[in-house]
């Protein structure tokens, strides 16, 4: 695996609300864990990068320390699978329940269980398109 593919970069980032507003409405499924839920928006420009955005909710997870070891957990997931999954996706990914009575372990094996489904999900999609 080249470098390249493991950086995690400002254009691998959805920024702005607009971003975010057009994986919400052109959502082609949704992965669910016990504490996340993952927005999957399958694109067809085979040049555009993978995209993730984060919202985690004060609402959901109230402690500072645990939203941003939720978003480093993430971050660091995707930067490395990335380059595995079968078509560009931009994803969101919204806490669905506090993680403060989880540890690491846990959260990455969600995670990790999340991009599973993401994978074949879209591999079904990408088939189901030719």
């Amino acid at each position: 695996m080249q470098l390249s593919h493991r950086r995690f970069t400002k254009a691998q980032r959805l920024l702005t609300a607009q971003d975010f507003k057009q994986v919400f409405d052109h959502t082609a499924f949704k992965v669910h864990t016990t504490h996340l839920l993952f927005f999957v928006r399958v694109r067809h420009d085979q040049n555009a990068p993978n995209r993730l955005g984060l919202a985690i909710a004060k609402k959901k997870i109230k402690r500072a320390h645990e939203r941003n070891r939720l978003k480093r957990l993430l971050r660091e997931y995707f930067r490395q699978y990335q380059a595995q999954l079968p078509c560009v996706v931009e994803m969101a990914v919204i806490a669905k329940q506090d993680v403060s009575n989880c540890d690491n372990v846990d959260l990455l094996a969600q995670i990790a269980q999340a991009f599973e489904k993401i994978t074949r999900k879209s591999l079904k999609m990408q088939r189901s398109n030719v």
